[in-house]
């Protein structure tokens, strides 16, 4: 069986957003080692899924669909939970009632969508997929080696097919890039504004975000050799990047998804934690923000720091007046900051 070829049939014609959660929360637990059986209960991939869901929706703004009115973009609380496992998440972000419906909703048909693109049923109606995969599973052995899962309705559980969670555990890490990049591209239509998509998607890219060491260093000895360098927010002169100062993202990480230098500037540890993800817009700060980063890259052009210069490059940067740096660069902080207020995130007032 060539399960390669039947994985490309998985993501064709989607019209929502559930049938990738579920292939991504299906991986995960086909990979987990605590899965010692090969019966997944129905709750636990829905769990998985909504709190996969919450992440894209509450941190990263995320559209999953044209209108936000997903059964899981309707019903995700505020509620931030620290939790590691996933199922106790799953109670803390959605209350007892929304997961009811959350429950109805993503059951009712997304287990057997999930399949349908495997045989050849005619029309796009869900009941009629649900009635022949179901038929699929009782009366069907010819077809035991295609379905990667059968369902218990009696156990509410999916009792995996053992050769293709031997194929699915093989193969994760290459399944989970092409499930990512398909979901990324289905995504890209609702969410014309947001940057790196591609690594928002991704449930790890949080965990695997580069720290700030090379860029703490840059901005050190920019400020050792200079003495006029201020802090845009209370006008105090910086000194160095000591343990009460933070470097932050002007427009949030979980916005950009990137470290480039521009982007960064010195701000009061205190002052970053009430800042937070929020977006500010005032143009007192902008301007103060575009000069000084004038002054880095003027810095970074003399000293030949020839791959900091490159984020500049990248964004057109490079090579300008000052008046044309300072200008172009207020145009392109404004332009992202109103672009992330647009998708969902909050404005700072200072």
């Amino acid at each position: 069986m060539d399960y390669s070829k039947l994985v490309l049939q998985l993501f064709k014609r989607t019209t929502q957003s559930y049938k990738f959660l579920w292939g991504l929360a299906l991986l995960e637990l086909a990979n987990d080692d605590s899965v010692v059986s090969n019966n997944i209960k129905l709750y636990d991939i829905l769990a998985y899924s909504g709190i996969y869901a919450s992440n894209l929706v509450t941190k990263y703004k995320v559209r999953l669909s044209c209108n936000s009115d997903s059964v899981f973009e309707k019903n995700i609380l505020e509620a931030q939970s620290k939790t590691k496992d996933y199922k106790i998440k799953f109670t803390e972000i959605y209350s007892e009632e929304s997961r009811e419906i959350i429950k109805k909703d993503f059951l009712k048909y997304v287990p057997y969508r999930f399949q349908s693109n495997f045989f050849d049923i005619k029309g796009n109606d869900s009941q009629k997929q649900k009635h022949y995969i179901d038929s699929l599973d009782s009366n069907n052995s010819q077809y035991s080696d295609i379905l990667i899962y059968q369902i218990d309705h009696y156990d509410e559980s999916l009792i995996l097919n053992p050769n293709w969670r031997e194929y699915l555990r093989k193969n994760y890490l290459l399944l989970k890039a092409y499930i990512t990049q398909e979901f990324a591209k289905y995504l890209a239509k609702y969410n014309v504004d947001v940057p790196n998509l591609m690594l928002k998607v991704d449930p790890v890219a949080d965990k695997n975000r580069e720290n700030l060491t090379k860029q703490r260093t840059i901005w050190n000895d920019f400020i050792k050799d200079n003495l006029n360098i201020y802090d845009i927010y209370d006008g105090a002169i910086l000194t160095s990047l000591n343990q009460s100062i933070d470097l932050d993202h002007y427009v949030p990480w979980n916005y950009v998804a990137h470290n480039m230098i521009w982007n960064l500037t010195p701000i009061k540890s205190s002052l970053n934690s009430q800042k937070s993800d929020r977006i500010l817009i005032d143009d007192r700060y902008l301007k103060k923000l575009a000069n000084q980063q004038y002054q880095l890259y003027d810095w970074v052009k003399s000293n030949n720091k020839t791959k900091v210069i490159e984020d500049y490059t990248i964004v057109s940067l490079n090579n300008l007046a000052k008046d044309s740096f300072i200008n172009s660069y207020k145009i392109m902080i404004g332009s992202l900051c109103q672009s992330a207020i647009r998708q969902g995130f909050n404005e700072w007032k200072i």
